[in-house]
């Protein structure tokens, strides 16, 4: 990301980059492998679920950070 951030014209807010982050709990495909890694959101879910949590530069459309974790990470 330096290396992006030094070679190209960045968008500012106020001189500032301008971060937003999003957490959110999604399903996947039932597949037993999924399940098995990532679980399932509550017991009765029939989809497994993974936790996504984002750090996003909002004026330049761009991804910092993406995770992808099992649902009960916080």
């Amino acid at each position: 990301m330096q290396e992006l951030y030094e070679a190209a014209t960045i968008d500012k807010w106020q001189d500032h980059r301008l971060l937003a982050v999003d957490d959110s709990v999604t399903q996947l495909l039932i597949s037993d492998e999924l399940f098995e890694h990532f679980g399932k959101a509550c017991s009765h879910a029939a989809m497994p679920a993974v936790r996504l949590s984002q750090i996003y530069e909002v004026k330049n459309n761009i991804t910092l950070d993406l995770q992808v974790k099992n649902h009960s990470t916080g």
